[in-house]
């Protein structure tokens, strides 16, 4: 997966107090198909997880359109190997978020430097995207979203 180059990363920032990095996604990866891309987004609060604690937290992950929520939420069995592999199935922000959370006080206990959390960080939020894209995790065939303009057959 292409990763933005060290130290020169640019951070998307909304009114929310909300900071995202969209990287670039292999074409074949499952989320690609679905208009979807890798993401670690910080937060100062929680509203992705089922199990809010409403504290500042990194998520990282997959973003999908909103419309693939209702298709995905619907799969038993898929759900069931995301939580077992830590991740949360939500909408949040307009759009689906398939997120593996890392509190912000978690990261402090990664290292005692800048650069050693900020590794740790990088090395988490790979793994957590790299780790959606295992075929456990995948969850088979999904309607693609409308492109801009089409028209839906009658």
């Amino acid at each position: 997966m292409k990763r933005p180059a060290p130290y020169a990363v640019d951070w998307d920032k909304s009114d929310w107090g909300r900071s995202w990095i969209i990287l670039d996604a292999p074409e074949d990866a499952w989320p690609s198909k679905v208009q979807g891309s890798p993401e670690l987004t910080a937060v100062g609060s929680d509203d992705w997880t089922v199990s809010r604690m409403d504290e500042p937290a990194f998520g990282a992950g997959w973003t999908l359109p909103r419309k693939a929520f209702r298709e995905l939420a619907d799969r038993a069995v898929w759900r069931r190997a995301l939580d077992d592999q830590r991740f949360s199935l939500a909408e949040f922000a307009g759009q689906t978020r398939i997120f593996r959370t890392m509190y912000m006080a978690e990261l402090v206990g990664r290292g005692t430097t800048f650069d050693e959390q900020a590794k740790a960080l990088g090395e988490w939020s790979d793994q957590s995207i790299d780790d959606l894209l295992d075929t456990g995790v995948d969850p088979g065939p999904l309607e693609p979203p409308m492109s801009r303009g089409a028209t839906v057959p009658r």
